[in-house]
This record gives structure tokens, sequence and C-alpha cells, in this order.
């Protein structure tokens, strides 16, 4: 074999030079045999089969956790906003935040909450609110499934021409806490006489005592979210409940912790009008248990 690879180097080379014996001049080495240059269709197809089965047992699975995450990150935030709510209570005597509706061009600082969540392109009316103070995260105002885009008008001098944005906030507060029908002084409305202060939380108790909800993204508007008593009679919402998560939505009482229930019916499920009509399940009445009775009012 050493003279053969020296001769390879010393004279002109008309045949392939061997290395071994044991192979045939003539033979090539480079390459795959023919008919095997790379994958054929039938193995294409089947290795893009087996992508698509696996991407239909695991996307699902990923939807599921994203939804997962984004419920508890909504129960955080309507835990943070409760606390946010006992400390001004805390702060003010016992007094409990003003809850007032308002107008879409109202901007007063004497409530909970300013503005319009249907018309404010920016967070500027969530900072005017009485609870902005004691937590500057804006975040926790809007759910992490509220995907809705507000077409908003011009709002100098910070945008001085029409634009859209992400709904700022998705959170209202029962109307029975220490709310107002727009006269900016506590009133009976709809058999709903509001609680003023947190020591009149008593039927039901705190531990049962709605404050937050995150509301359907086409019913919230001002701070109020208005909650036909369980004994009024009336089998409609007169806000509606939000259902992002699974079908579901999530709360806060005002003994400080959050709950989350699943609709059983479909009529909470798509917002087409206030006092929207309930359905013959339990849903409206599992809401309705966290607010004030009925009373007549005078």
């Amino acid at each position: 074999m050493g003279g053969n690879f020296i001769g390879c180097l010393i004279r002109p080379v008309k045949k392939t030079c061997l290395l071994s014996g044991s192979t045939k001049p003539g033979s090539s080495r480079r390459g795959p045999p023919p008919g095997k240059v790379g994958f054929t269709l039938i193995e294409l197809l089947v290795v893009i089969a087996i992508i698509a089965i696996l991407a239909a047992l695991l996307l699902p699975a990923l939807a599921r956790a994203k939804n997962q995450a984004q419920t508890s990150q909504c129960e955080s935030n309507m835990k943070q906003l409760q606390v946010c709510y006992t400390l001004y209570v805390g702060d003010n005597s016992d007094r409990l935040p003003p809850n007032e509706s308002e107008s879409a061009n109202d901007t007063t600082t004497n409530s909970w909450i300013s503005g319009d969540a249907q018309t404010d392109g920016t967070t500027d009316n969530i900072k005017l609110g009485l609870l902005y103070p004691y937590n500057h995260s804006v975040a926790i105002y809007a759910c992490p499934s509220d995907t809705l885009m507000i077409h908003s008008a011009a709002q100098p001098p910070a945008h001085p021409t029409p634009f859209v944005a992400p709904q700022t906030r998705s959170c209202s507060v029962d109307y029975a806490m220490n709310g107002s029908a727009g006269t900016g002084a506590n009133q009976c409305y709809r058999g709903v006489t509001p609680l003023i202060k947190f020591a009149e939380i008593i039927k039901p108790g705190p531990a049962q005592k709605l404050v937050f909800v995150d509301e359907n993204e086409y019913s919230v508007g001002d701070g109020c979210f208005g909650l036909n008593p369980i004994n009024s009679g009336v089998n409609q919402w007169w806000n509606l409940a939000g259902s992002r998560h699974t079908k579901g939505c999530t709360f806060s009482l005002a003994d400080g912790h959050a709950e989350y229930l699943r609709w059983h019916g479909t009529a909470v499920l798509t917002f087409k009008s206030f006092d929207q009509p309930a359905d013959s399940s339990d849903d409206l009445p599992r809401v309705q248990r966290w607010t004030v009775l009925y009373h007549a009012c005078p």
C-alpha cells in the first residue's frame, strides 16, 4: 500500500489511487447511494403528521395554562384593589370610599375612580381616584384577559388627536358600597340603600359582602356595579359581570379575599344591554347573595 500511495504522489493519476487493495478501481466513496438523496415524500408527510398531532395535543394545554395564569392574575388584582379599599377605610374614620355614578366627561376626585371605562383611552382618570395613592400600579384596574380596544377622542395635551388604546379599567364596585346615582349624595336607588361605613356591613357580613367586580368589558362604565337585591324579585342583570376566565368571573369581598365563580348558564356570557334578562340558572342569585337586601325607597 505504501508503494501505491507514493506512486500517486510522483506520477500523473489516470485512475483512482487506492489506499487499500480491498476496494476495486473506479469505485466512488462520495455521496449517498443512488436513490437515497434525501427524504422521500412519504417520509416528509409522516413527519408533518407527527408534528400536527403533537401540536393538537399541546396547544389546548398551553391555552388552559395561559387562561389559568390570567385568572390568577385577575384574582391578585382584586385582592390588591381590596387592600387599597381597606386602607382608605382605615384612614377615613371607617367611611367607605365614595362610589359615584359619573358621566364620561366627569373628572371628579371625590370617588374611588373617575371617568368612564368606555371612553378613557389613558389612565389619567384612574390616577384621579381616591384609591390610587395606596397603589400606583394602574395595571391592577384592568383584567389581563380584557382585549377590548377603546376608540378615544382627543385628550389634550398628552393626546391632541383621536387614538385607539387598550381598555384601561374593567373593574367596578357594588353600588351598595357608598354608591350614588349621580347626585353626589348617597341615596336609595332601585331599592338599594348604600352603606356608608364599614361597620354597617352586617347582613351579609364582610366575608360575604361584594366589593369589586371584574365587569363585562362592554358593561363597565362608571365606578358602580349595579346589582338588583336578591329579594327584589327582579331577575335581570342591572350591570353584567365578566366571563373572560373560562366562562367565569373574579370578585373581591370586604374581608379582603377574592373569589372566582364559573357560570352555569349562558345569559351572562354576552352583553346585549343594561338590565339584561337573566336565565333560570343560579348565576345571578349567587352574586346577589353578596349584596344588601331590597328596601323600598321613601
